[in-house]
């Protein structure tokens, strides 16, 4: 079944909410706080994708399938496989968030896939899918399997009749009025993103101050059994000059970069400790400094965007001297 929330935290938060009180959740470091403690309770165990050999046994398993930060694409099979080695019966929760308007997502491979329309073009609305019945042990609403008792107790309240006529506009004719058929669109996405990535990348690897933030140290294009692409998506920190006064001088000529912690502030805090070379310390926490800078293609940049860039970072003070 499909259910609705005006947002993706929204949705995490609902489904936290439906758990049973001794019910054991797995977050991870690399995930967005919304499919992280911070919704599923500080008691939830915490792991790394990149370093987890094996998995601790939990009821739910909540991770991201791509990181909004670093835009690295995580094996989606292969971390299904791990769980379901250590518990046959988990539920999987995956945050498809960041994924869902680059590549299409993989629903069918977990228990619950979430998305949010508003990041592709969409309506400001969240969906939700399950493709298999909820596990009667795991919540407490599950013994109501009927679609009335579903709609009523996981979409509290109303949904908006325009949002919902939003997506089925978004689905028919953006995907397939415009592109045919989604492999067709997304194979279009990936090829209208891939020069200005590239290019981003070249620009900001020629410069020894530009620090590009993986999850794992060493080279930023490497790919491994956990990380196997990687997004449009990336995120830096420059030696001399702070995240806000790179941010603010873009934002003033209409270029659309954000400076943050972009609420992922574990994966913030192993980055920028790995980049330098550095022992991990604790966890960075949420302050009015911003950690990172962040630039985001395609949906939100084009190439000419990418080029007023270079010209805007190059002649800032500080930048490349």
């Amino acid at each position: 079944f499909i259910f609705f929330a005006a947002n993706a935290t929204a949705i995490f938060r609902q489904l936290s909410s439906m758990l049973k009180s001794d019910i054991i959740v797995c977050c991870c470091e690399e995930s967005h706080n919304a499919n992280n403690r911070e919704t599923w309770g500080n008691k939830a165990l915490l792991v790394s994708l990149v370093d987890n050999e094996q998995w601790p046994w939990a009821h739910v398993y909540a991770i991201p399938h791509a990181s909004n930060v670093t835009g690295e694409v995580y094996n989606l099979v292969h971390l299904v496989r791990q769980i379901r080695n250590v518990n046959p019966h988990a539920f999987i929760v995956c945050d498809g968030v960041a994924m869902a308007p680059h590549r299409r997502p993989s629903s069918h491979l977990v228990d619950a896939y979430v998305v949010a329309f508003h990041k592709a073009f969409g309506p400001h609305l969240a969906a939700c899918c399950c493709p298999r019945p909820l596990a009667q042990e795991i919540f407490s609403c599950a013994n109501n399997y009927d679609e009335k008792s579903l709609t009523r107790i996981w979409e509290p309240g109303s949904i908006s009749t325009e949002a919902l006529a939003g997506v089925i506009a978004l689905l028919d004719e953006y995907f397939c009025g415009v592109f045919e058929a989604y492999e067709s669109a997304y194979a279009y996405f990936r090829s209208a993103e891939t020069i200005p990535f590239y290019r981003l990348l070249v620009f900001l690897a020629s410069n020894p101050k530009v620090h590009i933030l993986s999850s794992t140290p060493g080279n930023y294009f490497e790919t491994s059994s956990i990380i196997i692409d990687h997004l449009p998506v990336v995120a830096f920190v420059h030696a001399s000059l702070s995240p806000s006064v790179i941010a603010d001088a873009a934002t003033v000529h209409n270029i659309a970069i954000r400076a943050g912690d972009f609420l992922a502030p574990r994966l913030l805090e192993r980055c920028t400790a790995s980049q330098r070379g550095k022992q991990r310390k604790t966890m960075i926490k949420r302050e009015k400094t911003p950690i990172a800078v962040r630039i985001s293609l395609a949906h939100y940049n084009t190439l000419e965007d990418l080029h007023s860039l270079f010209v805007l970072l190059t002649s800032l003070p500080g930048w490349q001297d």
